[in-house]
């Protein structure tokens, strides 16, 4: 328990400084064009990223689940739009 302790104490100072330490380096060290271009870059990879997780999370999900929200989102849809039968 200890080492796994470790193991994490290790990385949280880094995070840290890197986000304390973030804005006062690409604000003073770049170029606005330069600073927009990374700032959109990162903002590409967040959006990449968190798809890829919700992916693999999808991947996870039993079947039966899979399609209990499937049924979800059909219900769903149909309260939505308003889709009745005459």
């Amino acid at each position: 328990m200890l080492v796994y302790a470790g193991h994490v104490l290790t990385k949280v100072p880094a995070v840290v400084t890197g986000l304390t330490l973030q804005n006062r380096v690409l604000a003073s060290s770049m170029y606005p064009s330069v600073h927009m271009s990374v700032e959109g870059f990162w903002k590409f990879m967040t959006l990449a990223l968190n798809s890829l997780i919700f992916l693999l999370m999808g991947f996870a999900v039993r079947i039966d689940m899979q399609l209990a929200y499937m049924a979800m989102l059909l219900s769903r849809f149909v309260v939505v739009t308003g889709v009745t039968t005459k």
